[in-house]
């Protein structure tokens, strides 16, 4: 995750990986569409699987080339998640896209603001267990979670 790392691994890079045998695919979690349409460019006939890193830009990714994604946003949305796959799989681009539109404020709640925190309490919203943090991180306080809370409702995931 070249947010959390600092490291973004170069499309040429990948491309060349992708020739090994042990490597059958990645994760791309930088969020720059054209990198992720490239890579599936070069790659596709080798049969090397590009995933796109985060529901904000799950249907972009799926639009050139992805074949999925690996999401935080789906441990709490995980149907709405699919969801926009099956839009994008059955061409339905109207509904996938104002499905996308509506996943990107909540995904930016549990990715960039709030990280794993918001994921976990998020889940318990929605009825699964999110369970404690491991130190040092800490739970999001009562006005962090009126946030995301707000986040999630304002995009009608959550009933006021």
């Amino acid at each position: 995750m070249p947010g959390n790392t600092g490291v973004d691994l170069p499309a040429d890079v990948a491309i060349r990986m992708s020739a090994h045998p042990n490597v059958i695919g990645m994760k791309e979690s930088g969020g720059e569409i054209a990198k992720i349409g490239y890579v599936v460019h070069k790659t596709r006939q080798s049969g090397f699987q590009v995933l796109a890193g985060s529901a904000g830009f799950l249907l972009p990714s799926l639009q050139v080339g992805a074949v999925g994604g690996v999401c935080a946003l789906a441990n709490t949305l995980g149907a709405e998640v699919c969801r926009l796959q099956e839009l994008h799989e059955s061409g339905d681009v109207k509904e996938a896209l104002k499905l996308q539109r509506r996943l990107i404020a909540p995904n930016a709640g549990v990715t960039k603001r709030f990280g794993i925190a918001g994921v976990k309490a998020s889940m318990e919203w929605f009825g699964l267990y999110g369970g404690p943090l491991r130190s040092p991180l800490l739970p999001l306080t009562e006005s962090e979670l009126i946030e995301l809370r707000k986040i999630f409702t304002e995009e009608g995931f959550l009933n006021p």
